[in-house]
């Protein structure tokens, strides 16, 4: 009989300590619902504005990406300097040097000074072209630049919503949020600091040629657009000291070759530029964010 009590009343007392236990845990439960449902909530809005973040830097990073290098097409050649008087001056040997200056074009041979105002003419073409075709690069990598704040203003959205949640978040999805915070500012940072520096180095104002200063800003009668090489030099003329033809030729195949060094350096920088911009993988952390949801959820562990 008294065995049959103790084991009665072991029962009843199990018992009762799992409804307790139950009801205990239960509890704990529901207190813990709303918390989900808000680590949950933030996460969702958090998710979608980093998806906004990440298709705004990608559609800038786009046109970074497609960023070409300055295309100089291949120059007119110049005509060769006469190493020394032809056959024909001899033959004229009568005559002073001068004289045949004003006979020698008049019998078809182009005098030393006639084929230097050529090349002169020619390098001067070939010096404004350059510039014209590095100052547009310069200006479609300003306009970039321009853009890039468009994506940093999705960011500070995101820092905002990641704000108002950040008591109900964990240490894991506030180190994952962080992490991608921090990556997309220095790459962002890097990219339009490399975009910057292009479009410094493109600056085409003035080229100093041997201590000769060669104004290269536009005109004031306007853009050159599209214009012929030969309405260029009317619309840009650059004013030089008063050379001689020898010297004239010396200072614009010097500026030539500088501006052709201007742009293979420029080309350098864009080709470095885009691949930073190819470099980062910033859907990987999307991926990362949507795998902290399903963990939160208790759909992934």
């Amino acid at each position: 009989m008294d065995t049959f009590i103790l084991t009665v009343a072991s029962g009843v007392i199990v018992a009762l300590v799992g409804v307790v236990v139950g009801f205990y845990l239960n509890g704990l439960r529901e207190k813990e619902r709303p918390v989900r449902e808000q680590r949950l909530k933030a996460l969702d809005e958090m998710r979608a504005q980093t998806h906004v973040t990440v298709v705004a830097y990608k559609h800038w990073r786009g046109k970074i990406v497609n960023l070409k290098p300055v295309t100089l097409p291949s120059p007119e050649p110049l005509p060769e300097l006469p190493a020394s008087l032809p056959t024909a001056a001899k033959i004229l040997g009568a005559f002073t040097s001068h004289a045949f200056t004003t006979v020698g074009p008049l019998i078809g041979f182009p005098t030393r000074e006639t084929v230097l105002r050529e090349r002169v003419r020619l390098l001067r073409l070939r010096v404004l072209d350059k510039a014209r075709r590095i100052r547009w690069k310069r200006n479609e990598v300003v306009a970039l630049t321009k853009e890039g704040p468009d994506s940093i203003q999705e960011l500070k959205v995101l820092e905002g919503i990641y704000g108002a949640h950040k008591p109900y978040l964990e240490t894991r999805t506030r180190d994952i949020y962080e992490s991608f915070r921090k990556e997309f500012t220095n790459q962002h940072a890097l990219l339009l600091s490399k975009l910057e520096n292009l479009a410094v180095m493109a600056r085409v104002e003035e080229l100093d040629v041997s201590g000769v200063s060669i104004d290269l800003r536009p005109s004031d009668k306007g853009v050159i657009g599209e214009m012929s090489l030969s309405i260029i030099e009317a619309v840009s003329p650059i004013q030089l000291p008063k050379q001689t033809d020898e010297e004239a030729n010396r200072t614009w195949s010097r500026a030539d070759e500088e501006m052709a060094t201007l742009a293979n350096v420029v080309n350098e920088e864009i080709r470095e530029t885009v691949k930073l911009a190819r470099d980062w993988d910033s859907g990987a952390h999307l991926r990362v964010f949507e795998m902290e949801a399903e963990r939160v959820a208790g759909t992934r562990s």
